[in-house]
């Protein structure tokens, strides 16, 4: 909701600055504001496993933004939706190779597979 928008950029921030100084376990925290929706934000937070991600959930620092999510500051549909997935490692090297490869080269590997 609009009028919560100052009270969630506080939380948010201090939230994100002491996951980045304080947990182990934690890789990146961005905040991200839609640039056509205003007051639509996105997190993204990355830990080294689920296990990190539950223990950030216990730190004391999560626990303003635990009790602001509980006093109904969304707006209809806007509640944080948290999802879970693997990170897939790719090859730079390989794949800087197969951007040098000529174009026939790569049309007749793409269809030999």
């Amino acid at each position: 909701k609009a009028d919560r928008r100052d009270e969630f950029l506080k939380i948010i921030k201090e939230d994100q600055e002491k996951t980045l100084s304080d947990e182990k376990g934690s890789i990146q925290f961005v905040i991200g504001e839609d640039k056509e929706k205003e007051n639509t934000f996105y997190l993204f937070e990355q830990y080294v496993n689920e296990e990190a991600f539950k223990e950030h959930n216990e730190m004391p620092h999560f626990q303003p933004w635990g009790a602001f999510t509980k006093t109904d500051p969304f707006a209809e549909g806007g509640e944080p939706v948290a999802g879970f997935y693997n990170t897939l490692k790719i090859d730079v090297e390989e794949e800087k190779k197969e951007e040098e490869e000529p174009a026939e080269k790569k049309q007749k590997t793409t269809a030999e597979e």
